[in-house]
């Protein structure tokens, strides 16, 4: 990533989210940056926030034909009621595209590991996604939409995030759990390559940077089970751990994908900035205990929890 700001305008749509707000946080060193949001509104050093309803195509095509992007840089998303969560994946990122293609901007977008089945890990950019859940039915959707662009376009797949100042939803989860304010079991036979959030926004902003386009991976380098994942969360921040229950996805009832596991190489060949392990990044300030530039309550991520007493991201079998 540059080291000095030059000009330069960059549109951040989901900005009070939690990987939002960290791009547009790091993007701002860089370049001017329009950050967007729904219902939550923030305070982003060096960002200026608008709202915007990215369903609307009219407000979509008003603030993009008046602010004049060079580069949008699309991470919001909805998780919930099917109806709506297909309006904002989907509609909304084919709004964001029209809208973008009228001024020439490079479209950034933020997808998915649950693209993936669970069945052929690791999964290098090459893999054709399968997705079995709703949420990654439609990212996948909206990745086609772009892929259709008629500009040049960056498509890029984190996994699981993770922060510990403060504590992401799921990390609060499991301190709630470790500390026996809820019942919960995390699943030891359902894989991911989680990665601290901090790292996936640099990571993003370097490729930005770099204008690279295509498709890449941004998974961490670690191979987890959801049930490693808490116990190595809960020791980062001093929780006993002989609370935390293993559970099986089978046992559950819940279809999800076995193990979305990314091959992020592609990426991390061409970079200088590191995605490291959630080992790595634990103790250190600039990664996983790097003070959030906004410290504010965050909505649950796609795909979570993992545990029994919840469901977001999964389906009950019938």
């Amino acid at each position: 990533m540059s080291s000095v700001a030059r000009q330069g305008r960059v549109l951040v749509t989901g900005a009070s989210g939690f990987l939002g707000r960290w791009v547009a946080f790091l993007a701002a060193q860089v370049w001017e940056v329009l950050g967007t949001f729904y219902q939550h509104p923030v305070a982003v050093p060096r960002v200026t926030l608008t709202p915007l309803d990215i369903c609307d195509p009219s407000a979509v095509d008003a603030l993009v034909t008046r602010w004049r992007p060079e580069v949008v840089i699309h991470t919001a998303v909805y998780i919930g009621e099917p109806a709506r969560m297909y309006q904002v994946i989907v509609e909304g990122t084919v709004h964001l595209l029209r809208s973008a293609a009228k001024v020439g901007a490079f479209f950034v977008y933020v997808s998915t590991d649950l693209v993936f089945d669970g069945e052929h890990a690791p999964y290098t950019e090459a893999a054709m996604p399968r997705p079995i859940l709703p949420y990654g039915r439609m990212k996948w959707e909206a990745e086609r939409a772009v892929m259709a662009y008629p500009g040049r376009t960056l498509v890029v797949r984190p996994s699981l995030l993770c922060h510990l100042n403060p504590p992401d939803p799921r990390t609060r989860r499991v301190l709630d759990a470790a500390y026996g304010k809820i019942e919960a079991r995390f699943f030891v036979d359902e894989f991911r390559t989680p990665a601290w959030v901090t790292d996936v926004a640099r990571t993003l902003v370097e490729l930005v940077d770099r204008r690279a386009s295509g498709l890449f991976h941004l998974g961490g380098p670690q191979r987890l089970s959801r049930y490693d994942l808490a116990v190595k969360l809960a020791r980062a921040l001093g929780a006993p751990t002989t609370r935390l229950q293993p559970g099986y996805r089978e046992e559950s009832g819940l279809i999800r994908p076995r193990d979305t596991s990314l091959d992020s190489s592609k990426a991390c060949r061409l970079l200088r900035a590191r995605l490291h392990s959630i080992d790595e990044g634990a103790d250190r300030e600039d990664v996983g205990r790097w003070a959030d530039p906004v410290i504010r309550r965050q909505a649950p991520e796609p795909g979570d929890p993992g545990a029994w007493h919840t469901t977001p991201g999964g389906e009950r079998s019938t």
